[in-house]
């Protein structure tokens, strides 16, 4: 316990020395026209203190959903399920945008459409982009502030059918 508390308290200082948005997201989140909000594995006090230290809180609480809420975590579709449910909207009406292929498979498996983020500064470095694209998301883009026409694009898409 104390070791796991120690480990706990130098992620979280280390989250307030370098944890950063993507550039911009404030206004990318402000052009979206549907609701959104956040299902991440990650534990509650860890996703609300990475939302606080980025600046997006406010954007996206109360509407957080952690995969604790939920019995089985991703790649397993119950959090996308759990937090389209909490949201009122059904999961073919739903998109989930990934970084992971844990996550994509979630959205697979929820029968959400899926766009793969590989912008993050995480995704280069792994090689990434190569394993989220195999994984046939409906999208791959790098850049957060396309998200808005992205959407957009799929939604027309959607009501076209």
């Amino acid at each position: 316990e104390a070791a796991l508390k120690s480990m706990r308290t130098d992620l979280y200082a280390l989250y307030r020395q370098e944890l950063r948005a993507n550039p911009g997201l404030p206004e990318i989140l402000g052009q979206l026209d549907v609701p959104f909000c956040v299902a991440s594995s990650s534990t509650p006090e860890r996703i609300h203190l990475s939302l606080e230290l980025t600046g997006q809180l406010p954007w996206f609480a109360p509407h957080i959903y952690s995969a604790t809420m939920v019995k089985n975590g991703k790649p397993a579709p119950d959090l996308f399920l759990h937090a389209a449910a909490a949201m009122g909207v059904s999961p073919e009406n739903c998109l989930v945008i990934e970084d992971s292929p844990a996550g994509i498979a979630a959205a697979h498996s929820a029968g959400m459409a899926v766009f793969g983020f590989v912008g993050g500064s995480h995704a280069a470095p792994s090689g990434l982009r190569s394993t989220i694209t195999a994984m046939a998301p409906d999208r791959v883009f790098d850049d957060m502030h396309a998200l808005p026409d992205l959407v957009r694009s799929l939604r027309t898409k959607k009501k076209a059918h």
